[in-house]
């Protein structure tokens, strides 16, 4: 698993990520990487924090990137990206907790 993104996980990850061989962070990743990375994926998760204005108004630049790459997307279910996703059909919308 590649994992990239900057956030309130980054330790957690980090430390999955040195413990388990079979995960790679790489951190932030620049824009002239991101299509390579999603073209080479098998699906794509956007996670946020669904307490963020930001996720119940707008849609995310991740969206656009796994829908122009024919990705599937992961996402929680809030905002407009829940509602896309579920409406389009083009991913998993996972379950609050």
């Amino acid at each position: 698993m590649i994992i990239g993104g900057k956030g309130a996980l980054e330790n957690k990850v980090r430390t999955c990520a040195a413990r388990n061989p079979r995960i790679l962070y790489v951190g932030f990743v620049g824009p002239d990487d991101i299509a390579g990375y999603t073209c080479a994926s098998d699906v794509v998760y956007y996670g946020f924090d669904p307490n963020n204005p930001n996720a119940r108004f707008s849609a995310p630049n991740k969206l656009f990137e796994a829908l122009a790459a024919g990705k599937p997307l992961v996402t929680g279910d809030f905002g407009e990206i829940g509602e896309v996703v579920r409406e389009s059909e083009c991913g998993v919308i996972l379950p609050k907790i």
